[in-house]
């Protein structure tokens, strides 16, 4: 990892969160009515690995986050909570997600316990509770959603050569070029 890199994580992940936060914060306390703010986290926050470990570090930075400004703005009738999602079906996850059918899709689903890939729909269910009436007193909170993954993980490798290792070579190309394509907005900070 380079330091680019690596500034470009805590820029979007825990600066971005933290600026988000401190806007949405100060309208909540101007409006006095108090409210609910939940930040996304990742599965990254609790397990790493080679070449993720600074994904992870700013992950579990704003599960940290959270538990500060739990503490800050409760007092203010606002509650804040992360979630930290597992492997969920989105165009930015489709590198640990794979193709419906592929072999990394078949490889995630084996050593999920409930047998599948997470839904958007999984997560905004997830936030549609910390913002209701239910989650009032839960604050501070970093709620993992990823299908009973993290504890089934391990440190399964693909074999190389392997169709599964073919086809995350294929999509970690594929994230590189559109990382590649969205890095002006990024370095426009």
């Amino acid at each position: 990892m380079t330091l680019k890199d690596w500034q470009d994580q805590v820029d979007v992940n825990l600066t971005g969160v933290f600026l988000t936060v401190q806007a949405t914060a100060r309208k909540m306390v101007a409006l006095g009515h108090g409210g609910r703010i939940v930040c996304m986290a990742s599965l990254a926050a609790v397990s790493t690995g080679p070449m993720t470990w600074g994904y992870s570090a700013t992950k579990a930075g704003v599960a940290m986050m959270v538990r500060g400004w739990a503490q800050e703005l409760g007092p203010l009738g606002i509650t804040v909570n992360a979630i930290g999602p597992g492997i969920i079906e989105t165009p930015l996850a489709r590198v640990l997600a794979g193709e419906a059918g592929g072999v990394i899709r078949q490889n995630v689903e084996r050593r999920t316990p409930l047998g599948r890939v997470g839904q958007p729909s999984d997560i905004a269910g997830l936030v549609s509770f910390l913002c209701g009436p239910d989650a009032s007193f839960m604050t501070g909170s970093y709620l993992l959603m990823d299908g009973g993954l993290r504890d089934s993980m391990g440190q399964e490798l693909p074999q190389p050569g392997s169709e599964v290792a073919r086809e995350l070579e294929e999509a970690f190309a594929e994230e590189t070029a559109r990382r590649a394509r969205l890095q002006p907005l990024i370095d426009e900070r």
